[in-house]
């Protein structure tokens, strides 16, 4: 079997990104049924997303322990899995720091995948594509995006064109760590409009903060404070908001301001695992300009 079963919840729709947790028992909930009904793809493709749940929660190596343990299980039959499979040992990589590892897995999904129509192995595909884009040298990455975002726009598939809103954050993003500051803006706000479509209030607060960083590369202070200080305003706003509003009120001589930005921001992020564990040292700087103790 390809692709996820009729009639069942899709994968997509049990997840919460926000909270691997109960996504995590989301899955779960379902295997009994999978086995049940003896649809072997499925139950392992629930699977691999329980260990992407580790992945995301900061601990690879239980998402690997759980992944070795489908392995063995895929078969020429379970297609969709094998996909998934690879996808989430090139995520555990990732989160590992073995960027080159995880890179092969994401091409070989790709590869896999990408022959076929049928959107749910479409859409994993483009998935592909943009996980070699996160994880490849800038050149290479952004030949990967190109390629994609050329499939994604090309297509009328809701499942695959969903997929353009990240493609266009993540190639933006790439252009500005590169410097190219003008190409970078032209895809970030092109993943605003497409979000703003969409009408999905968090990729849409998301997308505004990037255009907001992105002013803020370019010089453009005062206009990157306004994006930030309305963001600030919502009940959800992130402590990346509020990172940011710091920097900028350190660009424009207002210290103490930032100094109680930089505070709210530490106190926000600094349980985020991810952070401690791939950029302490923005945390510490965090700390340091909210003049936070930490204890270290």
């Amino acid at each position: 079997m390809s692709g996820e079963p009729t009639g069942w919840p899709s994968i997509r729709s049990l997840w919460d990104y926000d909270d691997p947790g109960a996504s995590e028992a989301a899955f779960r909930g379902l295997l009994p049924r999978a086995r049940e009904a003896g649809d072997l793809d499925f139950e392992l493709q629930l699977l691999t997303q329980v260990a992407r749940t580790y992945s995301l929660r900061g601990e690879p190596g239980r998402a690997h322990e759980i992944l070795d343990e489908i392995k063995p299980r895929l078969t020429t039959d379970t297609l969709t899995a094998r996909v998934r499979y690879l996808l989430e040992r090139g995520r555990a990589f990732n989160q590992d720091g073995d960027a080159a590892s995880a890179q092969r897995r994401f091409v070989e999904a790709w590869k896999q995948a990408s022959p076929h129509r049928e959107p749910t192995l479409a859409g994993l595909a483009l998935d592909a594509a943009h996980m070699v884009a996160i994880v490849a040298p800038p050149e290479e990455a952004l030949a990967w995006s190109r390629r994609a975002i050329a499939l994604a726009e090309a297509s009328d598939v809701p499942e695959v064109r969903s997929w353009l809103g990240p493609l266009y954050h993540n190639t933006g993003w790439t252009h500005h760590d590169r410097g190219e500051l003008d190409e970078a803006l032209a895809y970030l706000e092109k993943g605003l409009a497409f979000r703003t479509q969409a009408g999905d209030p968090g990729p849409i607060r998301i997308a505004r903060w990037t255009i907001g960083r992105c002013y803020r590369s370019m010089g453009r202070v005062d206009e990157a404070f306004d994006i930030q200080r309305v963001l600030a305003e919502s009940p959800e706003a992130s402590g990346y908001v509020f990172e940011e509003l710091g920097e900028l009120l350190l660009l424009q001589s207002n210290p103490e301001d930032a100094r109680l930005h930089f505070a709210k921001a530490h106190a926000m992020l600094h349980t985020d695992p991810c952070l401690a564990r791939h950029e302490p040292a923005r945390l510490q700087r965090l700390a340091e300009l909210g003049g936070v103790e930490t204890g270290t």
